[in-house]
């Protein structure tokens, strides 16, 4: 896995997957249109859509599943991590992308039922201060949370986020601090490690105090080029070897993934966007909304 050789084969594979995908479900929506007639137009158009959505969803899974057969490390370079483009199907255009999360800071790992989670804390304010916006944002994101010692008294945990847009509500997070802000995080429904070959420069160096930003950027580009492949690989390619590091918080392999999958149909457009877990079988849905 010295670096990302055949990328253009990578993608010719995938592409050709999605084609015999929508293929085949053509001739299935071909076969099945007994109960389609009873549709006006325009909701037949979405019906379909959808049905195009939810085939290119399971592709999404299938490839996560046939990826966690032949390695244990994610990163930029493997085939699922290839963008498809529009692709006729029959009377439909389907084009999708899957998006690892892990390489971002879950919002959720801030708090346990009420409690802060501290050294997570520690992190996110030091990636607020990397991205040069006020700490007092983390003060105003775990209030709304209900954590911490004032709000001991209510002992009623809060469910997790589910999506950082979720954070648009919080004071002090407005538009342009999301902007700024919402590349950096994800919202998962467990506490999760962050995967170092996706992380970002600013948040290398949040999850490493020593970390100096030069130093984090010639990391992250290290990485680009040759992905870590465990953590002691990691641990190896810092600039310093006394540097701090909590083994708990990072990884080489993701759990999680967003799937985003498009569709055109007649007049119809369809977005189906779904959170997947991949854990030792075929990756579950945690949620699915159409946008």
């Amino acid at each position: 896995m010295s670096g990302w050789p055949g990328q253009q084969g990578l993608a010719l594979v995938v592409a050709l997957l999605v084609v015999a995908l929508v293929a085949i479900l053509s001739g299935a929506l071909v076969q099945d249109q007994g109960y389609q007639v009873f549709f006006f137009e325009g909701r037949h158009a979405t019906a379909q859509g959808r049905q195009y959505a939810h085939a290119g969803l399971d592709w999404a899974r299938a490839v996560l599943y046939d990826d966690s057969l032949r390695s244990s490390v994610d990163y930029r370079g493997e085939p699922w991590a290839t963008r498809i483009p529009p692709t006729r199907a029959g009377e439909a255009e389907v084009s999708g992308y899957l998006e690892e999360q892990q390489g971002r800071f879950n919002i959720n790992n801030l708090v346990q039922g009420t409690d802060i989670v501290e050294p997570q804390r520690q992190v996110f304010l030091r990636l607020l201060q990397g991205l040069g916006l006020p700490v007092r944002l983390a003060v105003a994101l775990l209030e709304a949370r209900g954590a911490g010692p004032a709000m001991a008294a209510r002992r009623v945990p809060l469910a997790p986020l589910t999506e950082v847009a979720a954070l648009a509500r919080v004071a002090g997070f407005d538009a342009p601090t999301l902007a700024l802000l919402a590349p950096q995080l994800c919202a998962l429904p467990e506490p999760t490690p962050v995967n170092v070959n996706f992380a970002s420069a600013e948040l290398l160096a949040a999850l490493i105090p020593e970390l100096q930003p030069a130093e984090a950027q010639a990391l992250a580009r290290s990485r680009d080029n040759t992905p870590f492949l465990d953590l002691s690989d990691f641990k190896a390619r810092l600039p310093r070897e006394a540097m701090r590091l909590d083994p708990a918080m990072v990884a080489v392999s993701s759990r999680f993934f967003m799937a985003e999958v498009m569709v055109r149909a007649q007049q119809a457009t369809v977005r189906l966007q779904a959170l997947l877990r991949r854990d030792s079988g075929w990756p579950e849905v945690v949620w699915e909304a159409y946008r």
